[in-house]
């Protein structure tokens, strides 16, 4: 080994030294908290862990027709041997099929009389409990959510729903999340559009002028970081409500005879979150205005392009790479937004990050949604990749 060789080996571990403790911190309190939230899309766990035997027992079963009465007897002694049994079932098999709790509720109080009972008289009480307990589809779910993982709550996350071994997409009125992601990605991208019209002037602008003016251009495009989310979208409903100073001056001016529905629908959302995300866009784009030499004018200029031609054929081409990155910042953050919809839209303007809090906050529904995570951070990632296989060779093509 040449002297060359240890050295370079030396500084490479020097550097991996360096690197580790930043390493350690994002794997401990970054990747692993978010993979084991994802993972409960899938985990099966929160049931094996609350009726271990009936797990055992269905694990044995073929599935045709009813399971055998032991599986009934380990059922019977799950649900006595934890007071939380019953509630935790409940909620998750309630999740998947609406009236499940109040079965798993009816086998409770069953199994409650049972606790020296035959597995022969633990079947028949179980099933005079509930006729559902006397059908071979209740059985098979149960089986299903026993298994080492479940698809269960990423399909239901896409209305995607399993019947008869078949899995079938609901439509109309009975599909719930795809609507909400269609209608996140087109909020997403109409803000984005939007911040692209009214930013690219704004950039372009602070750019061009004194290094003074910029200055102070540049101070009022950053004033709304100043202020937390929160404050902003509550100044935005005083000042679109009904009474607020955008009606007033309206009827002042004789360009509505009533107060407009400014706020809690679409248009208010939108508004805001232009407003929060425009930043975004204009500081990118200025850096990338900025980095064209100014002789690249004077070179269109001279070689007898008009001003509209040489923007658009020498100008514009250069700022597309800025433009594409300040617009794929406020299109992926605006997927993820949560404050404002809740705040200023309506019940048909919420986005899927105010169920994904719902299901996770006061549903307690965790695998729903973490499988709803599980859909936006797969969506994301596949923009991600798009974006550099498709639109980044067309942008370098421009450029």
């Amino acid at each position: 080994m040449t002297f060359l060789t240890r050295t370079m080996r030396t500084r490479w571990a020097a550097s991996l030294l360096l690197i580790a403790p930043l390493f350690a911190f994002l794997l401990v309190f970054y990747f692993y908290p978010i993979a084991s939230f994802l993972l409960r899309s899938a985990s099966t766990s929160e049931i094996t862990n609350t009726i271990p035997a009936t797990s055992i027992a269905l694990g044995q079963w073929d599935g045709e027709g009813l399971p055998d009465e032991p599986v009934y007897a380990a059922l019977v002694s799950d649900l006595n041997a934890s007071a939380q049994a019953a509630a935790i079932l409940g909620r998750r098999l309630n999740a998947l099929e609406p009236g499940m709790r109040t079965v798993v509720r009816k086998a409770t109080a069953a199994a409650r009389e049972l606790t020296l009972a035959t597995p022969a008289e633990a079947k028949a009480k179980l099933i005079e409990a509930d006729e559902k307990w006397g059908a071979p589809a209740t059985w098979k779910l149960l089986r299903h959510e026993t298994r080492v993982a479940t698809s269960t709550f990423l399909l239901a996350a896409v209305d995607v729903q399993r019947k008869a071994d078949k899995l079938e997409l609901k439509t109309g009125n009975d599909a719930l999340f795809l609507p909400i992601f269609l209608r996140t990605l087109a909020i997403s991208f109409t803000v984005t559009l939007i911040c692209i019209i009214i930013g690219y002037p704004v950039a372009w602008v602070i750019a061009m002028a004194t290094p003074r003016t910029a200055s102070w251009l540049m101070l009022l495009v950053l004033v709304p970081f100043w202020l937390s989310i929160l404050a902003r979208t509550a100044a935005w409903i005083i000042v679109l409500q009904g009474n607020g100073p955008v009606n007033s001056l309206l009827m002042w001016a004789g360009l509505a005879d009533a107060p407009l529905q400014l706020v809690f629908n679409r248009f208010g959302v939108i508004l805001v979150m232009v407003h929060v995300m425009l930043p975004f866009l204009v500081l990118p784009l200025c850096n990338s205005i900025r980095a064209i030499p100014k002789s690249y004018f004077q070179a269109a200029a001279n070689l007898g392009a008009p001003p509209v031609r040489a923007f658009m054929h020498v100008i514009f081409p250069l700022t597309v790479p800025g433009m594409w990155a300040g617009g794929f910042i406020v299109f992926i953050l605006s997927i993820g937004y949560y404050i404002t919809p809740a705040l200023v839209g309506g019940p048909n303007d919420q986005m899927i990050s105010s169920f994904i809090a719902f299901y996770t906050n006061q549903s307690i529904n965790w695998s729903l949604s973490s499988a709803l995570s599980a859909w936006l951070l797969g969506g994301m990632l596949a923009l991600v990749m798009l974006s550099q296989r498709v639109i980044g060779p067309m942008i370098r093509r421009v450029t």
